[in-house]
């Protein structure tokens, strides 16, 4: 037998609701009892909280939630956000064929950083009850929990990081809102100003300090006392000049084949190294070739490492289409060379000899990672006024994203043009010889 609290007993919306509070409970929570049209039942919601005005303004969303679910034939069951977030997962994997990397990703980002918080039902009693409130105090949470967990990297949490996670919740919400879980998408936009395009720009590592990596990971493969680092050196050294050669992705590159290298000749019988990206291995699942615009030393070097592979591996070399990075005990397996990357800079990061020190992070404190060699080869192609699309179509990208994320400053060498005599004489008819 239900035994109500004297005088909690509050009759709402044409006797339809029932705001009440229990006798037998140790908590002073509310809760309330709604009688829907057409439902043969009641529902019973929790609403986790000792304030009667938090409860009223707490049950005016509920129930005009579920009105809406019981007026569209929609169900009225309570969904939580893990229940949420499987749903949508299998919808759009069900519904897109490509592009399966954002699902995962958004699945990533919901184990770390919105489960968590709007799983806890602390913070969240009820996913219809979401509003700008919940918004805000996540975007604090999170600010509080980058803080704690990367301060002994002395960064915080950036811009387009907490942007990019603002823009998941809302594809979220905006699926919950189209199924009828919520009745509408609260606010979420970044309350911090947008910073200015170069401290938005992609971390890039600079001439010197691709120089400094080859030089210091060549001494290390030649005077390293044990021949597993000697060997992973190398490998280092030939996935670095792979990457500023011919601008590949780094998980591109872990899958990488040696059939995928050719060696090729072009109309003045000059080599050339090409590179394959299989569909199955391109991100955006589409085939490409790559062309490494530093001639033959690419396959040299690739032929190099194949034969330290044979001599200093005790795993028979499989000839064929194994991987080029494979792991010498696991061929199978390619070598975390993300890892192998990060040990690599904090070894040389406080080398007495400043011309073989490196740094961590860039000009913008962004960390210099593998992928920064990349971002350094499309900047420089772009700064040496190679076309933009034959730049997308090497690196396997659009021509949006490298307009949009690369720094507008990399191009001045190609404006520079501008000023030249013999261009304002081809493209706008002026005659220089003319004082204006």
């Amino acid at each position: 037998m239900t035994y109500y609290k004297e005088d909690s007993k509050t009759l709402l919306y044409g006797g339809r609701v029932l705001l009440y509070q229990l006798e037998n409970t140790k908590k002073n929570s509310w809760y309330a009892r709604i009688r829907l049209p057409k439902e043969r039942k009641y529902v019973i919601r929790s609403l986790r909280t000792t304030s009667k005005a938090e409860a009223l303004g707490e049950l005016e969303t509920l129930y005009r939630t579920l009105l809406y679910k019981s007026q569209h034939g929609l169900s009225t069951k309570d969904i939580t956000w893990e229940q949420l977030v499987k749903v949508w997962a299998i919808w759009r994997r069900d519904t897109y064929r490509r592009g399966q990397r954002y699902t995962d990703l958004v699945e990533l980002k919901n184990r770390i950083y919105f489960q968590p918080y709007f799983g806890d039902t602390s913070n969240l009693s009820s996913l219809p009850l979401i509003n700008d409130i919940h918004i805000y105090q996540w975007i604090e949470w999170r600010q509080n929990y980058a803080d704690t967990t990367t301060e002994y990297r002395k960064q915080t949490l950036a811009w387009n990081t907490l942007s990019q996670e603002l823009s998941m919740l809302k594809t979220l919400l905006t699926f919950a809102a189209n199924r009828g879980y919520i009745t509408g998408v609260p606010l979420i936009r970044n309350p911090r100003p947008v910073p200015p395009r170069h401290e938005r720009s992609r971390a890039k590592a600079d001439k010197q300090f691709y120089q400094t990596c080859m030089r210091n990971t060549l001494w290390e493969h030649k005077h390293h006392r044990n021949k597993r680092p000697r060997l992973y050196s190398f490998g280092l050294r030939l996935c670095i000049k792979l990457i500023a050669s011919s601008a590949i992705r780094v998980q591109e590159l872990l899958k990488l084949e040696y059939r995928d290298v050719q060696l090729e000749l072009d109309d003045d019988n000059n080599s050339f190294t090409t590179i394959y990206i299989r569909p199955s291995v391109s991100k955006v699942r589409e085939a490409r070739t790559s062309v490494c615009f530093d001639g033959a030393n690419v396959y040299k070097m690739l032929m190099r490492w194949k034969e330290l592979r044979a001599e200093y591996s005790d795993t028979p070399h499989i000839s064929g289409h194994n991987l080029v990075f494979a792991h010498p005990d696991h061929p199978d397996t390619a070598i975390d060379l993300v890892s192998s990357f990060k040990h690599f800079v904090r070894r040389w990061e406080q080398d007495d000899d400043i011309n073989k020190r490196l740094a961590r992070v860039d000009e913008n404190l962004r960390p210099l990672t593998l992928t920064s060699f990349r971002h350094m080869s499309i900047n420089n192609l772009i700064a040496n006024g190679v076309d933009i699309a034959l730049i997308a179509e090497n690196a396997g990208t659009s021509m949006n994203i490298i307009s949009s994320s690369y720094s507008q400053n990399q191009s001045w060498r190609n404006r520079l043009k501008l000023t030249s005599i013999n261009y304002r004489r081809r493209v706008f008819g002026v005659d220089p010889s003319i004082d204006e």
